[in-house]
């Protein structure tokens, strides 16, 4: 079931009360010479988001296909009809013997003559529609109820808005009218110069100038004490006229944070390191944002707050584990948490646990090889060796002797002119050979170790030269002497 509180405000002395159904789509008791306001979940209903509807002396109140309310007015006695200016509904004798004890319809809308807060034609107060029944600006239906008042308001200003909490007042849910803010700034529009009294049911908590964009913004001069609280606004104009109130924005003070919590965290979820837990007690973590598990709420709890140190820190509530939004720091913190209520006041921390961060540092590099490589492998042309240390060879893939790894050591990189290039290393004759030829020329050769912390920097380097040019065949050393005649 829905959430519906109707206001009603009489149009006389502007007394207001509100009621709430037991069930929804239950009739009310409508008086004729009073207003009312519809609001399910907080949301005010008008003809721009709901319909209404008229049916033998009731007014049907409908939003998404579903029956809001049944204003009932048909034992009033007298015949009637209805009005609805942005969701204030009323009632105008008529004079007709038909009245509304036949007739069905659903508003017209007619476009607003002016926007809230501006002056209206009274020629607007006629309803406009169907049978009587329409729809005016906020304007045109403050003018039509002085108008069925019997009242001159031609020189009166229109009423402003409705009064809106502040974004930043509004400490509970957005919209709900729960604040833990007792001078909550409020913010509506009205007409621009116009001055705007806000009150507190007939007291006046504070007023506002009209900018000239037409918006008025006003924070309570005296604190609202806890509570239910109905507020409305009023402008003068010009010439000193008062206009009449604007609907009313009921809203709850409660400044009252809950009680703590009792008993501190007692483990926290570990998703980081080796060691992982969802429900870890050890004094050490690597997890800079560990989730501390605190249970469900209790009811009346709306939320929880984490406490670092005794200071707030912003948190994530799911599932009985709030866990810290930015990280922790290294080093000891102190844990705690506290509970919130729903107009955002937080209760102080509860006992606290203790807990180390310690994430791991940057392992050191892998040590390079102290020495360079003495020989090579020449498994190329006339000259071949296993243990070469010629400065020239015709070999391109030479086979760099670096010996045994170390017991720590896991593998070998060869690195030719100071970059690495793939390489193959045979445990069997201790050498490391590059995959690809060498280019011919001079080249500088180092190799590197592979271990528990990486791949190490280039060892020492030796010097060797790629040729792989033929020679040119040496010349005779001797004339010939003789010679073969055959004929």
């Amino acid at each position: 079931m829905k959430n519906v509180v109707i206001s009603e405000m009489n149009k006389t002395n502007k007394a207001f009360k509100t009621h709430t159904l037991a069930k929804q789509g239950s009739p009310l008791q409508a008086t004729p010479d009073n207003l009312y306001k519809v609001t399910v979940d907080g949301v005010e209903l008008t003809p721009k988001n709901a319909s209404f509807k008229k049916s033998k002396g009731h007014l049907l109140v409908e939003k998404d296909g579903e029956l809001i309310v049944d204003l009932d007015y048909s034992k009033s006695g007298t015949a009637i009809d209805l009005l609805v200016s942005d969701g204030w509904v009323s009632v105008e004798n008529i004079d007709t013997t038909a009245g509304i004890a036949s007739t069905t319809g659903e508003l017209e809308t007619a476009d607003p003559a002016v926007d809230a807060g501006g002056d209206e034609d009274e020629s607007r107060s006629t309803a406009l529609g169907f049978g009587g029944l329409g729809l005016l600006g906020a304007a045109g239906g403050a003018a039509a109820l002085a108008h069925d008042g019997g009242d001159d308001h031609s020189a009166a200003p229109g009423a402003p808005t409705a009064p809106v909490l502040a974004p930043a007042s509004d400490g509970g849910a957005k919209g709900d009218g729960l604040t833990n803010d007792n001078t909550p700034t409020l913010t509506g529009r009205g007409k621009a110069g116009a001055t705007v009294t806000v009150y507190d049911g007939a007291t006046s908590i504070g007023t506002a100038t009209v900018q000239p964009d037409g918006t008025w913004s006003c924070t309570p001069t005296t604190l609202l004490g806890e509570g239910v609280h109905t507020l409305t606004a009023k402008q003068y104009g010009s010439s000193g006229d008062l206009s009449s109130p604007s609907p009313p924005l009921t809203i709850t003070i409660d400044t009252v944070a809950p009680p703590p919590p009792t008993a501190a965290p007692t483990s926290y979820v570990d998703n980081v390191g080796a060691v992982q837990s969802p429900t870890s007690t050890a004094p050490t973590t690597d997890d800079t944002t560990p989730g501390f598990n605190i249970g469900s709420l209790p009811s009346g709890v709306a939320g929880a707050v984490l406490y670092v140190d005794g200071v707030e820190v912003e948190a994530d509530y799911n599932n009985g584990v709030l866990t810290p939004v930015s990280q922790l720091g290294p080093g000891a913190h102190t844990i705690g948490f506290g509970y919130a209520d729903a107009a955002g006041n937080a209760s102080i921390s509860s006992p606290t646990m203790s807990i180390r961060v310690d994430t791991p540092t940057q392992p050191p590099p892998q040590p390079a090889p102290t020495t360079a490589p003495t020989s090579y492998i020449d498994n190329i042309g006339p000259e071949q060796n296993s243990k070469s240390t010629a400065a020239t060879t015709d070999d391109p893939t030479p086979g760099i002797n670096i010996g045994t790894l170390p017991d720590n050591v896991t593998g070998a990189v060869l690195y030719v002119d100071g970059a690495r290039v793939p390489a193959t290393y045979d445990p069997t004759t201790g050498a490391i050979t590059p995959t690809s030829p060498l280019g011919g020329g001079a080249h500088t050769i180092g190799y590197g170790y592979v271990g528990p912390n990486g791949t190490s920097a280039t060892s020492p380097t030796m010097s060797i030269r790629v040729d792989t040019t033929t020679p040119p065949q040496p010349p005779p050393t001797a004339a010939p002497t003789s010679y073969i005649d055959n004929v």
